[in-house]
């Protein structure tokens, strides 16, 4: 059993024709509950809910977008009359269910050289409530339709030094629903809108600082460095750019494609063979990408973000198949 808390806030700007029409702030704050089971060594059933503290999008200085007669669309650039745009939301993401493996691991075998570990799970949607619509004025925080996650990790215990491998791929699916906005009016009924899908590697060393095997106490510091890639999404008009027009919420908005590296350090401390805490810093910088199709507003390079996580994991079950696919983080 373990309680996930994760924060992230996010720093940049967008621009248009080189011209900056706003800043941009992300700041997000989410909770992660998780139970697992162990019916035999190497397996473990999991279930979990994802909730979303707050979610926050604002944009300082944003200026007003005017309509451009030439073009027929939007644009910034025809006033530089300034208005704070923000969009919030909350809620529960969610329920994953899936499946945790470790075919190959060292405590099997002394002669096994690696652990593996393998992952399958299946996240319930939330048509109704949803980042893109504000049903009664609120909007919620998920990404709206179901979702499949797959991942794949492999570690090797040297004594001081363990390196590790961890891929990810999780592939949101489509869903349909009404577009409304905070002010309760509805502009399109059963929309299908399609949110991004995510693919992250990440690969670090975990460096043991102590490890007292007779109070199974152990300390490790974890350094690493990822790489993300997240697809195109199509999704509602005015939450990834401020002060839009309102003649394009009748339809899906695409948003661009864009990667991100990023690094962190975490604390990783077993008190006993019960409790187990980590905690620490990740920075994330993001490639520049279109917030929307309909407009030419990229944002900014010099774009990045800071997250932090505080998790606390406990074994329920005192049997030594509760944490033997538990190996890799």
């Amino acid at each position: 059993m373990s309680v996930d808390y994760g924060g992230y806030a996010e720093w940049g700007g967008l621009l248009q024709d080189d011209t900056q029409i706003s800043q941009r702030r992300i700041l997000r704050n989410d909770l992660d509950y998780t139970l697992s089971f162990a019916p035999a060594e190497g397996m473990a059933l999991v279930i979990g809910l994802s909730q979303t503290a707050g979610v926050k999008y604002s944009y300082p200085d944003a200026r007003r977008m005017m309509f451009e007669p030439v073009e027929g669309g939007g644009t910034y650039l025809l006033s530089e009359e300034q208005s704070a745009n923000t969009v919030t939301g909350s809620g529960i993401n969610g329920v994953w269910l899936g499946a945790a493996f470790s075919p190959l691991s060292e405590r099997y075998d002394r002669g096994q050289r690696s652990t593996w570990r393998l992952d399958m799970a299946f996240r319930t949607g939330s048509a109704s409530q949803n980042l893109w619509v504000a049903n009664n004025g609120n909007r919620g925080s998920a990404p709206g339709g179901t979702a499949l996650r797959v991942s794949a990790a492999v570690s090797q215990d040297m004594g001081v030094g363990n390196p590790y491998m961890k891929m990810t791929y999780q592939k949101e699916n489509k869903f349909s629903t009404n577009l409304v906005d905070e002010m309760g009016t509805t502009w399109a009924k059963n929309v299908e809108l399609q949110p991004a899908s995510t693919f992250e590697a990440v690969s670090g060393i975990e460096v043991v600082g102590l490890d007292d095997a007779a109070n199974h106490t152990r300390f490790a510091m974890d350094l690493f460095l990822g790489f993300g890639y997240r697809t195109w999404e199509d999704i509602t008009t005015g939450v990834y750019l401020p002060n839009v027009l309102d003649n394009g919420r009748t339809i899906p908005i695409t948003t661009g494609d864009y990667t991100s590296v990023r690094t962190g350090l975490i604390a990783d401390y077993h008190v006993n063979n019960s409790i187990r805490a980590r905690t620490g810093p990740e920075f994330v910088f993001h490639t520049p990408f279109r917030p929307e199709h309909s407009y030419d507003v990229i944002t900014k390079p010099a774009h990045f973000a800071v997250a932090w996580t505080f998790k606390i994991e406990g074994l329920v079950q005192g049997d030594k198949n509760a944490d033997s696919t538990d190996e890799i983080e």
